[in-house]
């Protein structure tokens, strides 16, 4: 039987610690976006707020040895995915001399555990070589960040970066290597880059290199963003004038993220492209479970942009990502679910995916489509 790994997680640092070097692993329980639990920072991030100020990338010296040493203890109990370069970057200047990022992946190569990166660099490409040898061993997602493919207002809202073109390109370069890749929007900021136009060409970009997600993972968020002052916002990428935005009240800006959503779920089933990551699935017992809670938090996430109640499916999915044994099992020995997080609008839905009768579908995302409305 399957037990949570309770002595790895003591075993962790935790995730505000200040101690240089100290913070380089921390433990998430569910995390319905990125389908990670473990998550290691080569560089810390020292934020300056001064405007045209990016901040500093401080290294973490010995975080590849740290992950190899967890690795080798706990390889047999990994839950899922490791994501390199959780709140900052993994690939920032210094990474072309410190090389930490390449040698996170060594370890992760040889251990056969599976990786998510996201980035906004094009340096991401000197490894791909041994992301490569992840995705054919275990598996490996890589998304790169992009606010929007306008160059005007990526200037503004991601000073300092790879231009859009500079990033498609690198997209387009890592599609063609066969691994899982996709675009990330960080956040859409009402009245800036949330027009349904503006999102159209990056689903279009998707669709043209076959990518495998377009993600939003903080669909429609204002907060811990650092905007460029108003008067730089050229009136023609906001035609009804930026103050307007940060002057809406919150009954207003729920309105707008409702609209949002409904929006991205309108271009998803355009252009069948997916907002959600796929998630990697263990060859043990834990499949079943995994692949069932990824389908229910698909329902969640999609109920949400909808705009409907969503809690109940997200909760549930939580618990069944967490069994010790395996959900079919129930099934199999005919006892009754009787859960108190079984609620009487989920029970439906996860009936079907235990008894198999989405496959009469065209594909999961079809039936999670079907589910939300």
């Amino acid at each position: 039987m399957y037990h949570r790994p309770r002595e790895m997680e003591k075993s962790l640092p935790s995730a505000r610690s200040k101690r240089r070097g100290r913070s380089a692993a921390l433990v998430r329980r569910f995390d319905p976006v990125y389908w990670h639990r473990f998550a290691v920072k080569p560089y810390e991030y020292s934020w300056d707020n001064r405007p045209g100020s990016r901040g500093s990338a401080v290294p973490n010296e010995d975080v590849a040895q740290r992950l190899d040493r967890m690795l080798g203890r706990h390889n047999h109990r990994l839950p899922d995915q490791v994501w390199i370069g959780t709140q900052g970057d993994p690939y920032p200047p210094a990474e072309r001399r410190k090389r930490l990022t390449r040698r996170l992946v060594e370890v992760l190569a040889k251990h056969g555990c599976p990786l998510l990166l996201i980035t906004r660099s094009a340096l991401v490409l000197r490894d791909i070589d041994l992301i490569r040898e992840v995705h054919e061993t275990a598996s490996a997602t890589i998304g790169i960040a992009l606010f929007s493919l306008n160059p005007k207002l990526s200037r503004l809202l991601d000073p300092s970066t790879p231009s859009p073109r500079d990033r498609v390109t690198t997209l387009s370069r890592i599609a063609r290597s066969g691994i899982t890749t996709g675009i990330v929007v960080p956040c859409l900021i009402p009245g800036v880059n949330d027009q349904e136009a503006e999102l159209a060409k990056i689903f279009h970009v998707a669709v043209r290199y076959n990518l495998s997600f377009v993600l939003f993972p903080a669909y429609y968020s204002l907060k811990n963003r650092r905007i460029e002052p108003l008067e730089n916002y050229p009136l023609e990428l906001n035609p009804h004038g930026i103050e307007a935005v940060y002057e809406r009240e919150a009954d207003c800006l729920n309105n707008a993220q409702r609209e949002s959503g409904r929006t991205l779920l309108k271009l998803s089933e355009e252009h069948r492209v997916p907002i959600r990551i796929p998630r990697f699935l263990p060859n043990d017992f834990r499949r079943e479970n995994f692949w069932v809670a990824e389908m229910l938090a698909g329902i969640a996430h999609t109920r949400h942009l909808a705009g409907k109640p969503h809690r109940s499916f997200r909760t549930a999915a939580r618990h069944i990502n967490d069994l010790g044994f395996d959900i079919r099992n129930l099934i199999r020995h005919n006892i009754p679910f009787e859960h108190n997080w079984i609620t009487p609008s989920v029970k439906p839905y996860l009936d079907s995916l235990l008894n198999g009768r989405w496959a009469a579908l065209e594909s999961g995302e079809a039936w999670i489509a079907t589910a939300a409305r």
